[in-house]
């Protein structure tokens, strides 16, 4: 299985099952609020708490190992080369180029031909835009207008982006001829993995303020994927990836102040991390569940602690509101803070088979220093002022990490 090799199946089995309005906006608008971008870390009343590559493993299964998803080369003739790819094998083929401005209600339909594209899992969101009291947050809110600096909201960001990528709408109807089809040659199975890998990438992983559409330069890590020997299908730390381009969209957020600022990089992580560490904080109700034998395939094929919520049997509390989720984070007892939520017992209860091998292959790397990349982003990595989510000592003031010079940074 070509998803297997690159390590992005434990993640695409739990988007099979997410519930469409699984994510909780008011709950990542409050979190977000809390967001220091000088540290990467939440500031909250007991400590500060992270999102760390432990998590990124445990919960999405990524892989951390791999070369990083630097900052490639502008494909310029993406379109053409698509055409180039899907026309002979794509039934009534309908060019990238006619859909690639297709308005964003026409993305928003639903479809029954992948069943992730009409979950819409990690689509674009808008947020409530409060601006935050939180003393180290507003100093950074007011340090940035000092400096005049002028935060674009997306609806600027899309008018001024020249170079658009495949849609939702045109990878929707792709997908769907080719599926509809009694049996794929082997060409149309790659293109149709291709088609899944980009949404994967650009509604799942990497959203974007670009509107409807995929990154370009994500295209050449979808064509390895879905044309490369499986032998051949290169290593790629995902996993590191997803967390900056988390910590960078955090970073982004807290800083903006209009009426329709959005929130990118991975919400659904960070959903994740909150229902793991911050019990009883708009959570699904639990019940009793664990993972059946038929979804054990292999080692790698296997739940991961993130299928555990994404289940559709979990029922949705009705979503509180924002002004509520901030009081109840001010008040919250440190004692209801899960500090390790991946204790062995914890686990054998929910899935007791086991968990992906994903989940746990790349630990040794869980507590590095080395700054995280993704595209242009260079993101710093502070293991050190969370050590209590590993189950180790806090030192008090942490120790000096491997900061990002400002200049990086912004």
């Amino acid at each position: 299985c070509r998803l297997k090799a690159a390590g992005l199946l434990p993640l695409a089995r739990m988007m099979e099952g997410i519930p469409r309005d699984f994510l909780d906006r008011d709950l990542l608008s409050a979190l977000v609020d809390r967001w220091n971008p000088r540290t990467h870390t939440f500031q909250f009343p007991w400590g500060e708490m992270g999102v760390s590559l432990k998590d990124v493993s445990m919960l999405l299964g990524l892989p951390i190992k791999g070369d990083p998803i630097a900052k490639p080369a502008d494909p310029k003739n993406w379109a053409q080369d698509m055409g180039t790819r899907f026309c002979k094998h794509v039934p009534e083929y309908d060019s990238v180029l006619n859909v690639s401005n297709t308005p964003s209600s026409e993305a928003k339909k639903p479809t029954e031909e992948l069943r992730g594209f009409s979950k819409k899992p990690a689509k674009r969101r808008k947020i409530s835009a409060k601006q935050t009291e939180h003393p180290q947050l507003k100093e950074s809110v007011q340090l940035a207008t000092k400096k005049s600096t002028k935060l674009k909201e997306p609806e600027e960001e899309e008018d001024s982006a020249k170079l658009r990528g495949p849609t939702l709408a045109w990878l929707r109807s792709t997908y769907g001829k080719l599926v509809r089809l009694k049996e794929l040659t082997e060409e149309q199975s790659q293109c149709a993995v291709e088609i899944y890998v980009l949404w994967l990438f650009g509604w799942v992983m990497f959203t974007s303020t670009h509107g409807d559409c995929v990154e370009p330069r994500l295209i050449e890590y979808a064509m390895d994927i879905a044309y490369s020997k499986i032998e051949d299908i290169q290593e790629i730390s995902y996993g590191s990836a997803v967390l900056a381009g988390l910590y960078r969209a955090n970073c982004d957020s807290c800083m903006r102040i209009g009426k329709k600022s959005s929130y990118v990089g991975c919400p659904l992580l960070l959903n994740l991390w909150s229902y793991e560490y911050l019990s009883t904080l708009g959570h699904p109700t639990e019940t009793f569940f664990k993972h059946p034998g038929s979804v054990y395939k292999d080692d790698v094929d296997a739940p991961t602690v993130g299928s555990y919520w994404t289940n559709s049997q979990f029922k949705k509390e009705k979503q509180v509101g924002y002004d509520s989720y901030s009081q109840s984070i001010d008040i919250f007892r440190p004692c209801w803070v899960n500090w390790n939520p991946y204790t062995r017992d914890k686990l054998q209860q929910r899935a007791p088979g086991g968990l992906s091998s994903l989940c746990t292959r790349d630990r040794k790397f869980w507590l590095t220093k080395r700054n995280l990349i993704y595209d242009i982003y260079v993101e710093e990595y502070a293991p050190q002022r969370f050590m209590r989510q590993f189950d180790l000592e806090q030192r008090v003031p942490p120790p000096l990490g491997n900061p990002v010079p400002e200049e990086i940074h912004a």
